[in-house]
């Protein structure tokens, strides 16, 4: 699925590494707003507006950091997902990045 010529894409792929959080979704935030939920191994396209946008993911009281992104009309931008490293910081729970 692509985006009308006026809005960009935001692509988001989880890994499926590690057993933290096997069976269990994040929920995808973008401009302090929940959007979708990713599964482990999944891959989603989800339309956004052109413009600055502050994405992170979050599982119950944990997240990942902040991302902030730039998109222009027509743009995709990729964004990767993973449980974070071994221990337990609840602000870097969940690993995200651009690809």
């Amino acid at each position: 699925m692509s985006a009308p010529a006026e809005s960009a894409n935001l692509v988001l792929s989880r890994e499926r590494r590690g057993p933290r959080d096997l069976f269990r979704s994040y929920t995808v935030m973008i401009d302090g707003k929940e959007v979708a939920r990713i599964k482990r191994g999944q891959r989603l396209e989800l339309p956004i507006t052109p413009g600055p946008h502050v994405i992170f993911l979050k599982i119950d009281w944990c997240r990942s950091p902040y991302v902030e992104i730039e998109t222009a009309a027509g743009q995709a931008i990729q964004l990767t997902c993973a449980p974070g490293a071994p221990g337990f910081d609840a602000e870097s729970y969940i690993q995200l990045q651009r690809s």
